[in-house]
C-alpha cells in the first residue's frame, strides 16, 4: 500500500487559484495590489489550459504525449483574431529544490490509519530556476509566433514552490516540471443604449438627380439633355465642345466615324435656337504653316456646311482656322498628331459671347 501513497496528488484545496498571476492561496493580497492582480479582476471567461509538461535540459523538451499544445494555440488564436481584450499568464513550475523527510498519516478505507514515510530527493535550486526560465521563454516565444502581442503576456517562474504531485515517485516527480497557461478575457462594458424619443419618422431625403450627367442637378439645369462631353456653365448650359473628328492628314473630308457626334450637335442646335456657335479648325504640324492654316479653315467650313444642310441658319454659325498653332498634344508621334487634327465648337447665347 505504500506505493499507492507515493503517487497521490496533493489536495486541490492547497493549490486553489495558484495559476492566477499574483495569487497565492496561503496569503492575502494587500488591497493596494489588487488592481494589479489578475486574480481580482472581473472576467467574461478564464481558460486554464492543460499543463504543458517538459523535461529539464538546455534546451528543455516538451512532452507531446501529455501536452496538446496545438489545441491551446488554436483556442488562443480565436481571441487574437476576434480582436477582443485578453491577457495570457505563463507560469513555470519545477520539482522541489530541497530534501524533505516527513511522515504522513493517511486514512484507508480498508486498513484504517497508515503511516507512510515520504523521502523527497535533492534538486539544485539554481538549475531549477534556469530550466523554469527556459521553459517559460520558449512558450512565450511560441505564443508570439502565433500572433499573440508580447505586451499581453505575463510570465512568472515559481520553481518548486507549488508542486502538483508528491516527490517520492520518479514519474510523479517528473510531472512537476510543467508550464501552466491561462487566458483571461475581461468583461467589456457594454455601451448604454441611447433612448430615442418616439417621433414622427423624418421625411426621406430628396434625391437630387442629374439626368444629362453634366454636373448640374435637374432643378438648376436650364439646358436639360446636354449631350455628353459638353463643357457647361453653372446653369448647365454648354460653353464649348471639342469634336474629335479624326481628319486624315492633309484632308478636310469629315469621316463617317464622326457622324454620331455631329448628329448630337445638330439636335442641340435645333433644340436651343438661342445658341450660336463658332467652329475652329486645327491641324498637326505636317506640311507648311500656310497650308495648315488654309486646311484648318476648310475643316471648319466642312462642318459648317454640314450643319447648314441640316437647316441650321447660317447666321448662327461662324468658322475660323488656327492651323498648327494651338496643339493639344505633342506632334512628335502619330497619336499626338491625330489629337491635334480636330475641330472645336464654342457656344454663345444670342445676347453675346
Amino acid at each position: 500500500m505504500k506505493s499507492i501513497a507515493l503517487s497521490l496528488v496533493l489536495l486541490s484545496t492547497l493549490n486553489a487559484g495558484v495559476y492566477d498571476y499574483g495569487y497565492n492561496g496561503l496569503k492575502e493580497v494587500a488591497d493596494a495590489d489588487k488592481n494589479n492582480t489578475l486574480y481580482y479582476g472581473e472576467y467574461e471567461r478564464i481558460i486554464r489550459y492543460d499543463a504543458i509538461n517538459y523535461t529539464p535540459g538546455n534546451p528543455v523538451t516538451f512532452n507531446a504525449e501529455t501536452s496538446d499544445m496545438d489545441k491551446m494555440y488554436e483556442s488562443i488564436n480565436g481571441y487574437v483574431e476576434a480582436k477582443v481584450p485578453y491577457t495570457i499568464s505563463v507560469i513555470g513550475h519545477t520539482r522541489r529544490d530541497k530534501e524533505v523527510n516527513h511522515e504522513v498519516a493517511q486514512e484507508s478505507t480498508f486498513f484504517g490509519s497508515l503511516q507512510n514515510t515520504l523521502m523527497e530527493s535533492v534538486s539544485d535550486s539554481e538549475e531549477n530556476r534556469a530550466v523554469c526560465d527556459r521553459a517559460i521563454a520558449e512558450i512565450k516565444q511560441q505564443l508570439i509566433d502565433h500572433h499573440v502581442a508580447e505586451n499581453n503576456i505575463i510570465t512568472e517562474c515559481r520553481e518548486g514552490s507549488q508542486p502538483l504531485y508528491l516527490e517520492n515517485d520518479e514519474n510523479a516527480r517528473a510531472l512537476n516540471y510543467r508550464v501552466m497557461v491561462t487566458l483571461y478575457a475581461p468583461k467589456v462594458a457594454k455601451p448604454t443604449p441611447k433612448v430615442v424619443p418616439k417621433t414622427m419618422p423624418a421625411p426621406e431625403p430628396k434625391v437630387e438627380t442629374d439626368s444629362d450627367g453634366d454636373g448640374v442637378i435637374d432643378a438648376n439645369d436650364k439646358c436639360p439633355n446636354t449631350p455628353k462631353g459638353y463643357t457647361v456653365d453653372e446653369n448647365g448650359c454648354p460653353r464649348e465642345v471639342t469634336l474629335h473628328i479624326n481628319f486624315p492628314t492633309a484632308s478636310a473630308v469629315i469621316p463617317k466615324s464622326s457622324s454620331a457626334q455631329i448628329d448630337e450637335l445638330k439636335r442641340f442646335m435645333h433644340d436651343y435656337p438661342m445658341y450660336r456657335i463658332e467652329i475652329v479648325g486645327h491641324t498637326d504640324n505636317v506640311g507648311s504653316e500656310s497650308s495648315n492654316q488654309s486646311l484648318s479653315l476648310r475643316r471648319a467650313k466642312a462642318l459648317e456646311n454640314m450643319l447648314i444642310d441640316d437647316a441650321i441658319a447660317p447666321e448662327r454659325i461662324s468658322s475660323s482656322g488656327m492651323g498648327e498653332n494651338a496643339p493639344v498634344a505633342s506632334n512628335d508621334d502619330e497619336e499626338g498628331r491625330a489629337q491635334n487634327r480636330r475641330t472645336e465648337v464654342k457656344m454663345y447665347m444670342n445676347s453675346g459671347k
